[in-house]
């Protein structure tokens, strides 16, 4: 899916374009090596580690408990409580992020939000003192 995000800087037209046309071409090898490092290489070289147990006196090994406790904590305690509500009012949370959209999409078009896509150099020079 990454890959297909990038797949419309190809229809980029003008000098934009000329910029942003390269970058799916950059882009998709990476994510193809990066996918095929990740199932191919990467477990062949994990399978000779040997994983130990870890120390109790680690300060890192407690620093990561603490997180990991601390994480779970906040996965029981707010976030499967909220997930069972918002799953519960499904539509509820679908119209609450249609107006979202809506509100922000209004709030771009009413001209409160500016956007330049290549922002004007004041100078077109550069000068530099070595």
């Amino acid at each position: 899916t990454t890959i297909v995000a990038f797949l419309p800087l190809l229809f980029f037209e003008g000098m934009t374009g000329s910029f942003a046309r390269q970058i799916p071409f950059v882009v998709t090898p990476v994510l193809l090596f990066s996918l095929v490092e990740s199932k191919l290489i990467l477990p062949a070289h994990l399978k000779h580690v040997k994983i130990s147990k870890p120390r109790m006196r680690n300060p890192i090994s407690v620093i990561q408990r603490g997180a990991a406790s601390g994480l779970q904590l906040l996965i029981d305690k707010v976030y499967a409580p909220t997930l069972k509500v918002v799953v519960s009012h499904r539509l509820s949370m679908i119209g609450f992020f249609v107006c979202m959209a809506l509100l922000m999409l209004g709030y771009f078009a009413g001209g409160r939000l500016g956007y330049v896509s290549i922002p004007s150099v004041e100078r077109p020079e550069i000068f530099a003192t070595l």
